[in-house]
């Protein structure tokens, strides 16, 4: 089943960029299991569409940036990952 996983990315107390991920997945996503991708986030809410047949996964926030450098380049990582962001 389509899985699409959303991301914020914070800087210095901030949103800077939300990412989002799609795949395909047997798994039955719920609040409190952990995704594995570049780090553990925990998943923090979880809607499904009914008329489209897909989860629509929010996972906590990535907010260790202390510059706008640090957080370009993990956005750069996660790119790499078949991560995008949104408004891009």
């Amino acid at each position: 089943m389509k899985t699409i996983l959303s991301m914020r990315l914070i800087c210095q107390g901030q949103t800077k960029a939300t990412i989002r991920r799609e795949l395909d997945s047997d798994m039955v996503p719920f609040l409190g299991l952990k995704i594995e991708h570049d780090h553990e986030s925990e998943i923090q809410s979880v809607c499904y569409n009914i008329e489209e047949n897909y989860y629509y996964v929010t996972l906590s926030p990535e907010d260790h940036f202390e510059t706008q450098e640090e957080l370009d380049m993990q956005i750069q990582c996660y790119k790499e990952y078949g991560w995008t962001v949104l408004g891009e």
